[in-house]
């Protein structure tokens, strides 16, 4: 069987430990070690509860977000310790989940020998894609290279998420790739797709989790969260989805304001989509009539029906 170190970054403004995040590590105490830091100090009776599920428990502020946790972690447990696992995982509590078993997926990718470390999305930048950081497997020659260790020694305090992002999210995929190790994402609806917007697309093709902020922050307005459910009882019906009404109820106290420019956004890259996969209509000389990427009516001076149903021409 793989041996597994889970590497778990928190955070919470209150000191709290969110059901939803103690439902998660129960999770992956089955499938791992799991050793957790919180960026600020923990309230004692959720350290103890952290405790009954983690080997390691840490609640102290460094400012490093979720990067600067799991560089304290890894510098917790020298390399002797590191070797004693197969495969590290690096995660935290920006997702609901898992939905389902997480264990077949692991383990069809620890036995894929075309890959050194894997992400479950990835994120373009620079007309390239980098693997998302919220959860992140690597396997023993990855974590354990020179390349792996300097990249996390180097993370300092920065002073916003998109620094953090920018500055160690970004460039950790690149760094291993240019050193001979070998990315994949398992899941990838679309290159234009995110996690966000596009979340119930993501779960519909196996992805095991649902980002915390479709429902907490402003773009969530574009989600119905009335909806989400009966999505989930379909999809994921072992997941307690109360854990979710919980948590947004707990958010509730600071309002939620509907950002217009984002919903717009949200809204015309639907139509983009639409137009790019379903739906082309053309009216040019001689009035060429293309609908859903097929031409299908000629009302020129030589009238005449083009069949190219199965060519798929586009005018």
């Amino acid at each position: 069987m793989t041996k597994r170190l889970c590497l778990f970054a928190g955070f919470n403004k209150t000191g709290r430990v969110a059901d939803y995040v103690m439902y998660y590590l129960r999770k992956m105490a089955q499938l791992s070690d799991v050793y957790y830091w919180a960026d600020g100090a923990l309230h004692p009776e959720d350290e103890k509860k952290l405790l009954a599920v983690c080997k390691q428990v840490w609640g102290i502020p460094h400012g490093r977000y979720d990067f600067g946790s799991w560089q304290l972690l890894l510098a917790r447990l020298e390399n002797n310790c590191l070797a004693q696992y197969d495969e590290l995982i690096l995660c935290n509590d920006s997702c609901f989940g898992p939905l389902w078993d997480i264990r077949p997926l692991l383990d069809s990718a620890a036995q894929d020998a075309s890959c050194d470390f894997w992400g479950l999305s990835a994120q373009p930048y620079n007309y390239r894609h980098f693997l998302s950081s919220y959860f992140l497997v690597f396997k023993k020659p990855v974590f354990l290279s020179k390349v792996f260790q300097e990249h996390f020694r180097s993370v300092r305090r920065q002073n916003s998420s998109q620094v953090v992002v920018l500055q160690y999210e970004i460039p950790l995929t690149f760094k291993l790739r240019d050193a001979g190790f070998r990315p994949k994402v398992l899941i990838s609806p679309a290159a234009e797709e995110d996690v966000y917007f596009n979340w119930k697309r993501y779960v519909r093709k196996g992805l095991p989790f649902i980002k915390v902020k479709v429902f907490t922050q402003p773009h969530a307005k574009t989600t119905p969260v009335w909806r989400f459910q009966r999505f989930l009882h379909k999809t994921a019906p072992e997941y307690p989805a109360e854990l979710i009404n919980r948590h947004i109820a707990d958010c509730a106290s600071s309002p939620l304001r509907f950002d217009f420019c984002k919903y717009t956004a949200y809204v015309w890259n639907k139509i983009k989509c639409l137009r790019r996969r379903t739906l082309r209509l053309h009216l040019t000389k001689p009035y060429l009539i293309s609908i859903f990427g097929f031409t299908l009516v000629d009302t020129g001076p030589k009238t005449e029906i083009i069949n190219t149903l199965f060519r798929g021409e586009r005018k």
